[in-house]
């Protein structure tokens, strides 16, 4: 019964929104979810994987009062998501931030990003984010289900340590105005170059999805568009990869 419910976190959305529970796999992503206060409800461990790499982390289980279950290979690879499996596989708390929850320093750099469609992109976007040191990630309308096992995975385990934050676009323009944050929005055809703006003090970057951009929400409710010049026969860049150059120019400007 306890292999069907983590094949049942794994797989639905729906059943790691009912129970608040997810799934976490990986001696790198479990140490990061631990090292970042996440509450682990149980822990499921085989050591006949990756040269019993699981007993790595079986001291942090200890000194945290988890359980901790091992499992034989056939049922681990059952409850894995993964081709290759380290025999490292968690059931955590799904951490709950709220907008007025995220902390607003002096000189904040936030993302707000709409509309991802795969966990994949939204991996790649958080561990970007984290990377940089920005203040927070505002995901505005989610599509894509937070905490599912490849956007975990994507984001190396990035999403335990960046402020994060899911809201409807209202109360995202409502946090947007209480903090004064001027807004930057990326657009094809924009005619400033984003080098070439002034990404300094509070600011929010506004990130769409790879298909389908921003919607007219956002777009008319943004005090800048600017573009990222592209040069070859592609039409965009990576979300992940946009937004990164967009984080990284606004840093070298307030160095």
């Amino acid at each position: 019964p306890q292999i069907k419910q983590l094949v049942a976190l794994r797989d639905a959305s729906k059943t790691r929104k009912q129970t608040g529970q997810a799934i976490v796999e990986g001696l790198r992503e479990c140490m990061r979810a631990l090292q970042a206060g996440v509450v682990f409800d149980a822990a499921y461990l085989c050591f006949d994987f990756d040269q019993g790499k699981a007993h790595s982390i079986v001291a942090e289980l200890e000194a945290r009062g988890t359980p901790y279950y091992t499992v034989s290979a056939k049922a681990f690879e059952k409850a894995s998501g993964r081709d290759n499996p380290d025999g490292v596989l968690a059931v955590l708390r799904t951490p709950l931030v709220r907008l007025e929850d995220l902390q607003v320093n002096k000189d904040p750099l936030f993302v707000i990003v709409e509309g991802v469609e795969k966990p994949g992109n939204l991996g790649s976007l958080i561990r970007s984010v984290e990377a940089t040191g920005a203040t927070g990630l505002i995901v505005c309308d989610p599509v894509v289900d937070l905490w599912s096992p490849q956007v975990i995975r994507n984001s190396q385990g990035a999403v335990f340590s960046l402020p994060i934050a899911l809201a409807d676009k209202q109360a995202v323009l409502a946090f947007i105005k209480t903090h004064q944050l001027r807004t930057v929005a990326t657009s094809p055809d924009a005619v400033e170059v984003f080098w070439d703006a002034d990404l300094r003090g509070p600011l929010a970057l506004l990130m769409g999805s790879e298909s389908l951009g921003l919607t007219a929400f956002w777009m008319d409710a943004c005090d800048l568009q600017v573009k990222i010049p592209m040069h070859g026969q592609a039409d965009s860049l990576n979300l992940g990869t946009a937004t990164a150059l967009m984080l990284y120019e606004a840093l070298r400007q307030r160095r």
